[in-house]
């Protein structure tokens, strides 16, 4: 996937498109293990892929920054790592060099056009704007990726999860659907999973 850098918003396409969403999330307690490794995190990411941006044209997408998840993307992630770290696992150093949390919501789009003037409004105001909420079978776009890349103990990875959120319900931003945020958790669970192969596969190959 590109990297993305952009920085305008064309009015009046999407409510959700003239501000962006906040998600608080906890890692799953059901599986601790008994031994916490300890984890370390160097992010070598730029201030601009750790801030949210936007575009409208020629497709809308949503590249979320660090604050997407509360407290934060990175402290999630270590919280994930830490809680899915086999228990003889005593120390990750983890090196971020992408992550990204996108989504590609044309698909929002179109649903929003026919309500013309009422989206132009909510787009600036922003207001609500009750959206239909069965898409036009022809109409596709509606997609979350997270995109993962860096080094664990010293072993390269870059991995991608992604998932359609199409079908969810929800007024103005995917985030008030629970649905959407157990996607979410799923696809950085599955991300960390193979991290912790990645750093397996470097550990018995020695």
């Amino acid at each position: 996937m590109e990297r993305l850098i952009v920085t305008a918003c064309a009015c009046g396409l999407l409510a959700s498109c003239a501000s962006h969403q906040r998600i608080r999330l906890e890692p799953s307690k059901a599986a601790l293990p008994t031994a916490r490794a300890t984890i370390t995190v160097v992010d070598l990411r730029g201030k601009e892929e750790r801030e949210f941006q936007f575009a409208g044209r020629p497709h809308c997408l949503r590249s979320y920054g660090d604050d997407f998840i509360a407290p934060s993307k990175t402290t999630y992630l270590k919280q994930v790592l830490q809680t899915r770290s086999p228990p003889d696992a005593a120390q990750i150093q983890l090196t971020i060099s992408r992550f990204e949390t996108v989504e590609y919501c044309d698909g929002s789009v179109a649903r929003t056009r026919p309500l013309g003037l009422a989206a132009v409004t909510a787009g600036v105001t922003h207001g609500q704007v009750a959206l239909p909420f069965d898409a036009p079978k022809e109409v596709k776009g509606d997609t979350f990726v997270l995109h993962l890349a860096g080094t664990i103990n010293g072993r390269p990875f870059d991995v991608s999860e992604q998932f359609d959120y199409e079908d969810i319900k929800f007024v103005n931003f995917p985030e008030e659907n629970p649905d959407y945020r157990k996607r979410i958790e799923q696809a950085i669970n599955m991300a960390v999973d193979q991290l912790l192969k990645t750093d397996a596969r470097g550990a018995a190959a020695r």
